[in-house]
């Protein structure tokens, strides 16, 4: 779990008593990552041991925390306390004012922003989303039917801005990072199966995965998003309890996090070369299937190109069988489409048909695909991101 950098001391405690008396109490091993020299930034905390024994770490950790943010502090009563912004009620909780607008709570005494975690009573410090201005998502899909038989074609769904969707829906967003993108591709269910319509689902999925990232609005861990992502796939089931036929990536900052649901295939490829690509291995996590890639954080001296950071990413659904696509067999099928000059959707789509049909592919199928590139342009060389955004432009093939 991560936790902010306010709270580590509390934590550890003086000559890490509090550290050493959670973990005997808990029985779980507990860690507090090293600081790189920003005191303020947050930390990572590692928990060790048996279900149950991290479960009650984590409690005691959340303990702290929730008495931390909320507790007085040492101020004498001369100090005067701090001014809180415009917005801010009395609330049921004494220590605490109340923003309606935000669903923000303000301490009086400490002057500390945070939010109420409902499940737990406690609150929560608020995280601060970070705005990468040198990214920018590069993205294009494309669907097509083998034969006339075929069933209703897949959907594809691109969000270039999560943000502005959350706007839309009252919904706070304010701690998740730019750029905050999602691209996603939905199937029909196959024969006989009661799951719910394609249509359905690509009109839905993405609001549910908003709000569930907006529910928790501290620190994510990495693993976090797959559940952000496995749970909206859940909620778009309902009752109905059979999966929608999806295959989503999230890009959040400098983090690409890919989920396919069974029956369809996430492939995130690293290395956007045309003989350089190579599949990221994939995990599987109750029978959904993940990828994850973090870009290396923007450095200064960079080559003077736009395009030195770039992951392609495939999302497939609607073939029968998925494993005529495999990883393996998808990057060497578009790689030379998805070169570093830009996403070539049409060529790789025709390209994949081709090949799935030459694989055996069984009819009557049909098959959707939504790409992306999260291309680095290099805040302080405007120049070169602008050569190479007219570059791709050219090199794009004609609609």
């Amino acid at each position: 779990m991560q936790v902010s950098g306010a709270f580590v001391g509390m934590i550890i405690g003086r000559g890490g008593e509090n550290v050493k008396s959670m973990s005997r109490e808990s029985g779980a091993k507990i860690e507090v990552s090293r600081d790189d020299g920003d005191r303020d930034a947050d930390r990572n905390v590692t928990i060790t041991g048996t279900a149950e024994s991290i479960e009650k770490a984590m409690k005691l950790i959340e303990d702290v925390i929730g008495n931390r943010a909320g507790g007085l502090d040492d101020r004498s009563d001369a100090e005067s306390l701090p001014e809180p912004p415009p917005g801010f009620e009395a609330s049921q909780h004494e220590e605490w004012l109340f923003n309606a607008k935000t669903q923000e709570f303000f301490n009086k005494t400490t002057g500390a922003l945070a939010w109420l975690n409902a499940s737990t009573g406690l609150f929560c410090p608020i995280r601060e989303g970070v705005r990468h201005g040198d990214l920018q998502l590069i993205s294009g899909t494309a669907v097509g039917i083998a034969n006339s038989e075929a069933k209703d074609a897949p959907k594809t769904v691109v969000i270039p801005d999560l943000h502005r969707v959350a706007q839309a829906l009252k919904a706070p967003f304010d701690h998740v990072d730019m750029p905050a993108s999602m691209i996603a591709v939905f199937a029909s269910p196959a024969d006989g199966v009661p799951g719910v319509p394609v249509d359905q689902a690509a009109r839905t999925f993405h609001e549910k995965l908003v709000r569930r990232i907006a529910s928790w609005r501290s620190a994510w861990l990495d693993q976090a998003w797959f559940g952000a992502l496995t749970g909206a796939m859940m909620d778009v089931a309902g009752e109905r309890g059979v999966l929608p036929v999806v295959a989503a990536a999230l890009l959040i900052g400098r983090k690409v996090v890919a989920t396919s649901a069974p029956g369809a295939r996430v492939c995130l490829m690293a290395g956007a070369a045309s003989d350089a690509c190579t599949a990221v291995a994939p995990m599987e996590m109750d029978g959904f299937v993940c990828c994850f890639q973090q870009l290396p954080p923007q450095s200064p001296d960079v080559a003077d190109t736009a395009d030195t950071l770039c992951i392609p990413v495939a999302l497939l659904a609607g073939l029968s069988p998925l494993s005529t696509l495999d990883d393996g067999v998808t990057c060497t099928a578009v790689s030379r489409h998805l070169d570093r000059q830009g996403a070539w959707p049409n060529v790789a789509h025709s390209r994949l048909q081709a090949v799935a049909a030459q694989c055996g592919a069984v009819a009557p199928w049909a098959l959707g695909e939504s790409w992306c590139e999260l291309r680095s342009l290099f805040q302080n060389r405007p120049r070169a991101a602008a050569v190479a955004l007219l570059r791709a432009a050219r090199q794009a093939p004609p609609k």
